[in-house]
């Protein structure tokens, strides 16, 4: 298993215990000997998570041991054991092992270190965006050829209307009309 891995479920599993067993100042009140094993554990797994980074991460396990108030030497054992920071044990001053990313740097150091994946993910916010634009720019010339429709059609209602009646001009008598139609029927016959 990939070390990061290791220490990222190592460190779930802290803070699982922290929760389920919710630690807080009730604990500490009505069970302080629970709070105290809780407490405990916690610090050792911490140890445990230092020694591991240490290989990767010298400075922050550095910042980790301090903390914790022990020496500086990364032990990982075969099978790990609640017991290297015992009962009474003081431990040092608490300060952030990492500082937070200033918004302004997000898309800075995501372009720059967000590897395969991010790049990724830029192409395909491209595509969708050529898509969304190519899509806008078909829906607009189908609103333009429309409207031309639209235009023409009208054109050929306000020319008919303006003829008369409003119905095309039909040349010639009555009987010559009569005539074709009778030509029409027997032909249909």
């Amino acid at each position: 298993m990939c070390v990061l891995r290791s220490l990222t479920r190592s460190g779930s599993l802290g803070n699982k215990l922290l929760q389920d067993n919710k630690l807080d100042n009730r604990l500490f009140s009505e069970q302080p000997d629970r709070c105290a094993a809780v407490i405990g554990m916690a610090l050792n797994q911490l140890h445990l998570i230092a020694s591991v980074l240490a290989p990767y991460m010298p400075e922050v396990s550095s910042t980790m041991f301090r903390q914790l108030g022990v020496d500086h030497v990364a032990s990982i054992p075969d099978v790990w054991e609640v017991g290297i920071i015992q009962p009474g044990h003081v431990i040092g001053e608490p300060k952030l092992l990492f500082s937070a990313i200033p918004t302004s740097k997000v898309e800075e150091w995501r372009e720059a270190f967000g590897g395969e994946e991010a790049r990724r993910q830029k192409a395909e916010e491209q595509r969708k965006a050529a898509e969304k634009k190519a899509a806008k720019e078909r829906e607009k010339e189908r609103k333009r050829q429309r409207k031309e429709q639209d235009k023409k059609e009208k054109a050929v209602s306000e020319a008919d209307t303006a003829s008369g009646s409003g119905k095309p001009d039909i040349e010639g008598t009555a009987d010559q009309v009569g005539d074709i139609a009778v030509s029409v029927a027997k032909t249909t016959i």
